[in-house]
């Protein structure tokens, strides 16, 4: 089980981001702050997995209080959090122990697929507890998934096939359920990790 955790200035940021990880089956604890004294007490006090470090303003302010911070925890790996207006400093922020860029957004919804991508496709987080079951597949099954790991939608997928709108949607919900996933973003991310798509 995973220990997350998040800071950012913004505590409505922090609470979106919470909300979407605390829905994964695998994560098992997710603590948080909104000032960096709180997360320099709250980081060297608890077992943490995964980091989610908001920047915003004073990028080498920020990135000395981040270092500061996981000084006595180095190896955690981070996901870097920054405003969609400052991509320009995804470079700057960057540094070995980073393992994703995030945009910080304001809507809860938008950060599954971020979060999908982060849990089911770095290599960096590969715990065992990820690994999700792999169903023997029909051929149709499998043509059903090539096809939505290369990003057709189902009128594009049943004009193709040449299958009723409703099949297409039917046979996504068993590939879902059958990989236990919860998305589209996840199932394809789990049939690469799982070698059902290569």
């Amino acid at each position: 089980m995973l220990n997350i955790f998040v800071y950012d200035h913004d505590p409505s940021i922090v609470i979106n981001i919470s909300n979407v990880l605390e829905s994964y089956p695998f994560v098992e604890r997710v603590t948080s702050a909104v000032h960096p004294s709180e997360a320099l007490v709250r980081l060297r006090r608890s077992q943490i997995d995964l980091v989610f470090w908001g920047f915003h303003k004073d990028i080498a302010l920020e990135r000395r209080r981040r270092d500061q911070a996981l000084k006595d925890q180095p190896m955690q790996p981070i996901v870097n959090l920054v405003d969609l207006n400052r991509a320009d400093l995804i470079e700057t922020i960057f540094n070995p122990l980073s393992i994703a860029v995030m945009p910080r957004i304001s809507f809860e919804e938008n950060y599954r697929t971020f979060f999908d991508c982060i849990f089911f496709t770095l290599p960096t987080l590969n715990p065992q507890h990820l690994a999700l079951n792999q169903p023997d597949f029909t051929y149709r099954e499998l043509m059903f998934f090539r096809a939505i790991a290369l990003g057709y939608e189902n009128q594009e997928i049943s004009q193709r096939l040449g299958v009723e709108y409703e099949t297409v949607r039917s046979n996504l919900k068993t590939l879902s359920r059958q990989m236990k996933t919860l998305s589209r973003a996840h199932l394809v991310a789990a049939g690469f990790r799982n070698k059902v798509l290569h």
